[in-house]
């Protein structure tokens, strides 16, 4: 029965990691079985979830009596889905282990118990996870394992999904208020870090203080904790991790491009190595003796083995033939070039491409054609590349054609398009070699009547928004979330399906990968590290942000009133902080999409606006309709003038101003030093000239008495 509530309920496992003196961490019991059909104390693990055990018992554990961590899986059965796993761990002396098994070499036992559910409760499970390890060890014998079992049962029956939509419950222990009182003015600059996508590592310990920091700043997102991290793990599980390119590009045999530059796009719908004659025919005049060179190289592979004085021949033979079809083939290349260039108004590219229900279209595009029906830039053309790259290569892109002739000509975004154009997708692994060169280039140009246009639509997430669009889609389509990871996961950074991540980490070797990451994040010293000067410049707040964050700033760190001592409190307090955050989110969004008051935006920092703009997160915000966010104010929600007030917070909360006040600090200390100094030798120097006046003058009266005795 415990088996069949598995598979549906919020719940799945409880699980229970030892560290094994000579194997490492390894899962010591399960329930329910994490591989069906194996026991309960099985070591086995399925293969997506190969690092649970090195997850639940983090680096650096033995250092700590208890502590807990928190942490994401990819779901066995659909690994484009999120498990949260929570793993409180414990030490105990082996001395005072009532049943001590041969396993036990050491002075002490390090053991952790951990939950995998479908629900993003960490809190909730913390709490209830930690009283169950407490009770666990208590019992000073590992093998009575039925308290975990009533613990699986309890969770099953009284966890559902209804409670990801109590604040309460959902954001229990992620605390936004010690964030704040940590990273102070600092908050905002992560806050909008995160809406950039960039590769951020967070490092710290203990690692509950690591995975609740990281925690802390995604719930600060609307809506993120409930159903933005769904598929913060997915970035193609299945496929080995790999530093290798991923070549997508629908069907093309690149073994028929070694060392050839394309002058045209390949048919993407069919295979070239199966063409017919009628087919071959069709096609254009550089792509048939392409085909044709093939098929000479192929003969000739099969005539290789008669004799080595044969083959020698034939290769010669062959390469003859080969040279001379690839020059027949650009000269063809060159008439036709200057044929369309006497048509360039009416000429099109044609690829055909195949639908799902195994029907051929024309999908027409063109520099021409994007010229006629619209101004195209080479960023749209690169955004259009980078999302087929990292497309999923198991779906399928929607194939349409449009051929209307009477179009609107003005200029249109990629995301405000209706139709979708690509063609499918499928993906093949390529090995370096030097040797090996695949290039696009423009379609083969031909005369058409009609008119076609391609537009490609981002790929959307897969859970619900509200009416403002929220959550954002942070950590989708290759952008991860881990509030912890292990060493073994080090090749995560360098794996090319990656876009961006958030990540924790409590070994300092993590550190030493600069080169991988855009933004360290030392919570042990409290500093951000930021390596890129361009990047630096979007973080930089405004005069707007720094009064945002100052408000914030004042609420929580406020002598005067205390959030916890005053029961009736509201600013300041979790909820407040949050709404605050979404207030700033939604002002941004409908700022952006609707203001073109250059000040306005200037509020949020232009050049943090325009890098934003680019990014996957705001593609797909932008390519909905979101009714709610015309109701906002489309400013900063600290839009004002500038004052003398906004000067001093200036010099105060960034470090360019405390560099400059350290300065003018140091300056005026010199500066009154030097004046005491030039002070003490003026009035010495002064007492000197007095003394010395007065000694004359004292001389000189003694001379006149004595010159009037004299006379006398």
């Amino acid at each position: 029965m415990a088996e069949s509530k598995g598979v549906t309920d919020p719940v799945l496992h409880i699980v229970v990691v030892g560290f094994h003196h000579k194997r490492g961490c390894q899962v010591d019991f399960s329930y329910p079985p994490l591989i069906e059909g194996e026991s309960l104390d099985s070591h086995e693990v399925p293969e997506v979830w190969k690092y649970l055990p090195f997850l639940a018992l983090p680096d650096g554990a033995h250092n700590y009596k208890e502590d807990t961590v928190y942490f994401h899986l990819p779901d066995k059965d659909n690994t484009n889905q999120t498990i949260y796993g929570v793993s409180c761990f414990r030490q105990i002396e082996s001395k005072d282990l009532l049943n001590k098994t041969a396993d036990v070499t050491r002075g002490t036992v390090l053991k952790s118990v951990c939950v995998l559910s479908k629900l993003p409760l960490y809190g909730l499970f913390q709490a209830k996870l930690q009283l169950i390890t407490y009770a666990y060890f208590k019992e000073r014998d590992f093998s009575k394992t039925e308290i975990l079992k009533e613990l699986y049962e309890s969770l099953s029956s009284s966890i559902s999904s209804s409670l990801t939509g109590e604040p309460s419950q959902i954001y229990l222990g992620l605390s936004v208020r010690e964030l704040i009182m940590q990273f102070k003015h600092k908050v905002l600059v992560l806050f909008k870090l995160l809406l950039l996508e960039r590769r951020i590592l967070m490092f710290g310990s203990p690692v509950k203080t690591l995975c609740g920091t990281i925690l802390s700043f995604v719930s600060l997102f609307p809506g993120m904790i409930e159903r933005g991290l769904s598929e913060c793990t997915s970035y193609g599980h299945g496929q080995p991790v790999t530093t290798e390119i991923k070549l997508t590009d629908f069907g093309i045999e690149t073994d028929d491009y070694l060392n050839v530059q394309i002058t045209d796009l390949p048919n993407y719908a069919q295979n070239r190595t199966s063409m017919s004659p009628s087919q071959m025919t069709d096609l254009p005049n550089n792509t048939q003796n392409r085909t044709s060179m093939s098929s000479s190289q192929s003969n000739h592979d099969n005539n290789q083995s008669e004799s080595v004085n044969h083959d020698v021949r034939n290769k010669h033979e062959n390469n003859e033939q080969m040279q001379k079809q690839e020059i027949t083939g650009l000269q063809n290349d060159r008439v036709q070039t200057q044929g369309n260039a006497n048509h360039m108004k009416d000429t099109r590219n044609i690829v055909q491409t195949s639908t799902s229900d195994g029907h051929l279209q024309k999908i027409i595009s063109s520099p021409q054609c994007e010229l006629k029906n619209r101004e195209r830039t080479e960023e749209d053309d690169l955004l259009d590349l980078i999302d087929q790259e990292l497309g999923d290569g198991d779906e399928k892109s929607p194939v349409a054609m449009d051929t209307g002739s009477d179009r609107d000509t003005t200029r249109t975004s990629d995301d405000d398009r209706d139709i979708s154009a690509t063609a499918d997708d499928d993906v093949f692994d390529t090995e370096t070699d030097k040797d090996k060169h695949v290039s696009l280039s423009s379609l083969s140009n031909h005369e058409s009547d009609e008119d076609y246009t391609i537009i490609h639509s981002p790929k959307l997430p897969g859970f619900a928004l509200d009416q403002n669009g929220f959550p954002l889609a942070l950590f989708t389509k290759g952008s991860l979330c881990h509030p912890y990871i292990s060493l073994q996961q080090h090749e995560l950074l360098k794996d090319i399906n990656v876009r961006s991540f958030l990540i924790g980490a409590t070994n300092c070797l993590y550190k030493q990968k600069k080169h991988l990451l855009d933004v360290i994040v030392d919570l042990e010293e409290n500093k951000i590290l930021i390596q890129d000067n361009e990047l630096k410049k979007q973080l930089n707040l405004s005069t707007a942000d720094l009064r945002f964050a100052d408000t914030l700033v004042r609420n929580v760190i406020d002598e005067k009133e205390n959030t916890f001592l005053d029961p009736t409190g509201w600013e300041g307090g979790e909820e407040w902080l949050r709404l605050q955050f979404k207030r700033y989110t939604q002002t941004l969004l409908a700022t952006v999409q609707f203001s073109e008051d250059e000040d306005l935006i200037h509020d949020f920092n232009h050049h943090f606006v325009n890098a934003w703009k680019t990014t996957h997160n705001y593609r797909i915000w932008k390519s909905m309709e979101h009714p709610a966010i015309t109701e906002h104010l489309q400013k900063h929600v600290c839009h004002g003038n500038l004052s003398v007030a906004d000067m001093r917070l200036r010099l105060k909360s960034t470090d360019q101003g405390r560099k400059l006040t350290n300065a003018m600090s140091k300056t005026g200390s010199a500066v009154i030093q030097t004046g005491r100094m030039f002070g003490g030798a003026l009035t010495t120097a002064k007492s000197a000239v007095s003394s010395t006046v007065t000694s004359w003058i004292s001389g000189l009266i003694d001379d006149d008495k004595t010159d009037s005795e004299d006379d006398s």
